[in-house]
Formats: C-alpha cells, sequence, structure tokens
C-alpha cells in the first residue's frame, strides 16, 4: 500500500486547521470526502491518527509522529512536479521568461528578441505581471529567470544577478501645465490627480512616502493600473493625469510625454534578473543572460557610464 499524495495533503490541512470542517474548506473539498481520505491514511498507517470530537480533531501521539513524516512527503512530492514542469521546459527547448512593464526598448525585451532572431527553434513562454508574484513563480519553478526591477528595502527571495539600473521620472502631457520649463515645487503637484499601481504595488508604496516627505497631500489615485503601459501611457497624454515612469519609456512617448521637473524627486532602481537558487541553469537560460549583460554594458558605454 502507498500513500495518496493529496490524501497526504488533506492530512496536514486538519493538522494545521485542528478541525474537519475549517480544513475541508481550505482545501476546497467536502467533508465526507475529507473524512474518507483521512481513513484511507489511517489504514495504511495501520495506527489511529486523528481524534475526531465535537470540539475538533486533535492529533494522537502516533499522529504527531507520522506529522513530520507527512509534511517531508509533501515537500518532496512538490520538488518532484517542480523538477518535472523545469524537465520538460528543457527537453521543449523552450525558455520561460517573466518580465515587468517590457517596453520595446528595454533590455530583456532586446536581449529576447536577438535571442529568438538567433535560434529559430527556440520556443518562449513570456508572463508579464508584478514584481513578486513573478518572484513567487521562479521560486515554485513555474518560471526559469524573470526581469524585475528592484527598489532600495525591497528585496526578493529569489537568486538575483543586477544588470544595470534605470532613473524613474514623474511624466505628464508634453504641453501639460506644469510642464513650464522650471522646476516645479512639490506642492504644485496637488491639483493633478495621478496614474499610479494599486495599493500593493511598490511604487505606490515609494510614492506615498514621498508625499508625507514633502508634507504634501498624498496623490489622488484616478486611475489604478498593475504596471505602466503604452495604454496608461496614452491615457496620461490625453489628460492632465500624472505618472511614474522610467526614463527610457518617457523617451519612447517623446512628443506626446515628458518630464515634469519636480524638485528634489529622485528615484532609482536597479534591474534584476531573478533565478532560482540552486537550479541547474540550461544553455537557453545562460544564454538569454550573457545578452543582457551584453545589452546592459553596451547602453551603459553609450551613456558614458563606467
Amino acid at each position: 500500500m502507498s500513500y495518496s499524495p493529496q490524501d497526504v495533503s488533506y492530512y496536514l490541512a486538519v493538522a494545521k486547521e485542528g478541525h474537519l470542517g475549517r480544513a475541508a474548506t481550505a482545501c476546497g473539498i467536502s467533508q465526507p470526502a475529507l473524512s474518507k481520505a483521512l481513513k484511507r491514511i489511517e489504514s495504511t498507517a495501520g495506527v489511529r491518527l486523528i481524534e475526531r470530537g465535537s470540539h475538533g480533531a486533535k492529533l494522537t501521539p502516533a499522529g504527531e509522529t507520522f506529522l513530520d513524516y507527512a509534511r517531508a512527503f509533501d515537500s518532496h512530492h512538490e520538488a518532484m512536479l517542480r523538477a518535472s514542469r523545469i524537465m520538460r521546459a528543457e527537453a521543449a527547448g523552450r525558455l520561460r521568461i517573466g518580465m515587468t512593464n517590457p517596453g520595446s526598448e528595454s533590455v530583456a525585451v532586446r536581449a529576447l528578441t536577438n535571442l529568438l532572431k538567433a535560434r529559430p527553434a527556440l520556443r518562449v513562454t513570456l508572463d508579464v505581471g508584478k514584481s513578486d508574484a513573478l518572484n513567487a513563480a521562479v521560486l515554485d519553478g513555474q518560471l526559469d529567470l524573470a526581469v524585475v526591477p528592484s527598489y532600495p528595502d525591497h528585496p526578493f527571495t529569489s537568486a538575483q544577478e543586477s544588470f544595470g539600473s534605470d532613473t524613474i521620472r514623474i511624466a505628464g502631457r508634453f504641453d501639460h501645465p506644469l510642464a513650464h520649463g522650471r522646476h516645479v515645487e512639490p506642492t504644485e503637484l496637488a491639483p493633478f490627480g495621478w496614474v499610479v499601481g494599486d495599493r500593493a504595488s511598490v511604487s505606490r508604496d515609494l510614492l506615498d512616502e514621498i508625499f508625507r516627505k514633502w508634507s504634501v497631500p498624498p496623490p489622488d489615485a484616478v486611475m489604478q493600473i498593475q504596471f505602466m503601459s503604452d495604454t496608461a501611457m496614452s491615457v496620461v497624454a490625453s489628460t492632465d493625469l500624472l505618472c511614474l515612469a522610467p526614463t527610457w519609456l518617457i523617451e519612447e512617448w517623446g512628443g506626446r510625454v515628458r518630464t515634469i521637473d519636480v524638485r528634489d524627486f529622485a528615484l532609482q532602481r536597479t534591474l534584476m534578473l531573478l533565478s532560482r537558487p540552486g537550479s541547474h541553469w540550461t544553455p537557453l537560460m545562460h544564454a538569454y543572460r550573457e545578452e543582457v549583460r551584453r545589452l546592459s554594458a553596451s547602453s551603459a558605454a553609450a551613456r558614458g557610464v563606467g
């Protein structure tokens, strides 16, 4: 006889919740189905593992001992699933990569474009999302690599390699009332609404913090977004709304959007390549990293950065 990974996960849920009803809800199954799974576990173990009562479900001494093995079993099973996903991607000649705000002129996109041109057989899965979600996907083995911006005091848990930096600016439409060729005082921002990230975004937290330091009212979030996209920039270009955007994106929208030169505003971020700690690097992963490094060095040289 053997244990079902699904049944073991149900057992762990009961141990965590201490109640069959709550455990069933957490697992998304009915309580009778959960009870059957527990009976299968106990039948295979040959001992009683859980005491059921009106006040909940409690592990027996044997159940407490079994719990350590169940956790190890579940952990190894998850590791096997991650390894299987990675091996399938390798066998298919596929690079699974995540990016935030992949503008056409960003190093991340140019590196991917060059790789596709050089390797016609390459297949790519591209996931565009928030930095934290991409970091989690890398750790879980769903992505091979992710290119994300890193802000001060907001570290990631994946393995990280920096390959450059960029500057975040305040931007508005080209003929915005604040685009008058001189430094804008922070208090002058108050009448204008913003296109900003939602409350869960790092950029929103940083913007709120900057406004607090300026002792001005918090930004009025007229439009909340996942990340700065062409759609969001189009809204900024057509209204009096302001936004935070990387310099390269503002340059892409030159003639329609421009930097609003606000006194004492500077926000630098580091560009990071994330990978899973201890993971096996495929030739495709190495090739992408080398192209990112090459393009970053070329861009730095063009800007005169040593």
